[in-house]
This record gives C-alpha cells, sequence and structure tokens, in this order.
C-alpha cells in the first residue's frame, strides 16, 4: 500500500525547490495517489495522471505527485512535480545492492526501483553509501576507508528529462521539425537506449533493433 513520502531532495544546478505544476486527476475513489508516488500519463485514455504501474516506454509522461489524492476528493487538477535536470530524487531500491553512481534505474513500483528492466527511469547519482574519503598514507598513516561500496535499499536518483514530462514543456533536444506538417524528421534512440527509430514527417518508417535488423515501418 502506497504511503506519503518527500522525495524531492534537492537539485545539483541549485534549484531550491522542485518544480510543481498542475495536473488532471480522476476522482479519488477511482485512484487515490499518495505523495510521492511516481506518476505515468498513460491511464484513462492518456486524459490523466495515474500511478505508475509497468515498465513502459517513459517519453514525457512521467511525472511524481506532490500531495496526496484522497478517496473522497473529487477529479480535477492537483500538483505534480515535473522531474528536471539535475533534481534528485530518493526512492527505495526493490533489492538493496551496492548500487554504484550512474547505474540505470527501472520502474519496480509507483514508489521503488530496481537496477534491471526495458526502459530506463533514471540513474542512480546518490553516494551516501560509498566508503569515507580516503586519507593520504604518505601523509598521515590514519584508517583505511577502504574502497568498498557499501549495500543500500535507498537510491538517490535523477529521472531522464526525456521521460518527464518535462520534455514536452521546454521541447525535446533530439528532435527537429520539418517538414510540410512541421513533424519531426531524423532518428531518436529508443527509450531503452538500445534501438534506433526513423522518423520522417512525424511518421516513423524504419525500426533498428539491437541485432542490427532493419525493420520497414511503413503502411
Amino acid at each position: 500500500m502506497a504511503t506519503n513520502h518527500v522525495r524531492w531532495v534537492g537539485n545539483i544546478n541549485g534549484a531550491t525547490e522542485p518544480m510543481t505544476y498542475k495536473g488532471l486527476f480522476q476522482a479519488g475513489s477511482t485512484a487515490a495517489v499518495k505523495r510521492g508516488e511516481l506518476l505515468e500519463f498513460t491511464g484513462d485514455s492518456n486524459t490523466a495522471w495515474v500511478p505508475m504501474d509497468s515498465d513502459f516506454e517513459m517519453d514525457g509522461n512521467v511525472a511524481v505527485a506532490a500531495e496526496e489524492i484522497k478517496a473522497g476528493d473529487r477529479a480535477g487538477y492537483y500538483n505534480v512535480y515535473i522531474p528536471r535536470p539535475g533534481d534528485l530524487w530518493e526512492y527505495p531500491l526493490a533489492s538493496a545492492a551496492a548500487t554504484e553512481y550512474g547505474s540505470a534505474l527501472y520502474y519496480s513500483s509507483s514508489e521503488a526501483v530496481t537496477t534491471s528492466g526495458t526502459y530506463v527511469l533514471g540513474y542512480a547519482v546518490g553516494q551516501e553509501h560509498y566508503p569515507d574519503h580516503q586519507g593520504h598514507l604518505a601523509d598521515d598513516a590514519g584508517g583505511d576507508a577502504g574502497s568498498t561500496v557499501r549495500s543500500t535499499s535507498y537510491i538517490r536518483m535523477t529521472i531522464r528529462p526525456e521521460a518527464s514530462l518535462y520534455s514536452k514543456l521546454v521541447g525535446k533536444a533530439n528532435q527537429v521539425n520539418v517538414g510540410d506538417s512541421g513533424g519531426f524528421s531524423g532518428m531518436k534512440f529508443g527509450a531503452s537506449g538500445t534501438t534506433l527509430d526513423f522518423y520522417i514527417d512525424g511518421t516513423k518508417v524504419a525500426h533498428l533493433a539491437t541485432d542490427g535488423s532493419m525493420n520497414d515501418d511503413v503502411t
């Protein structure tokens, strides 16, 4: 059962508070939400935010609940946090692990992440579980801090801007709009970072798989 948590812990670029936006939600009796839950904009026919419930292709449709929506609350607009570049979030790991910074993190539940999956949600950045700064033995024969990264049950992480609603608010950096209709033409990495999709004027025309095979997606 989900519980309320403050997941935003800071921003490496100096922001003093998370970016707050109003998002549309169903009535609490349909989809109650706890503060800090990971949200996706794929439920309710892509018209309302709901707790994330799968390892899906995250493409501008991820946010974090900024407040609790209880069973007796009406449908309407409530606050969400929009993950930005540099925002730091803290979530439990589904299985404790010695997770090094830079490790890819994936959906496990609306309140937990894991170190394996298909679609990357974000990346580990925390060093709270790293050994202490090592003393210089040549100058001070103090204790040995060692080099072993400890196992941890919680991880500080960033959320990919491309996964976040942020990318839709500022325009996606990996897209250029050209063509008669102003649609994107070019190529984009898949959310897993291991495939390439090719577009012409907003229409996907080909898909390059990890084994090097090319599928013609023209319909």
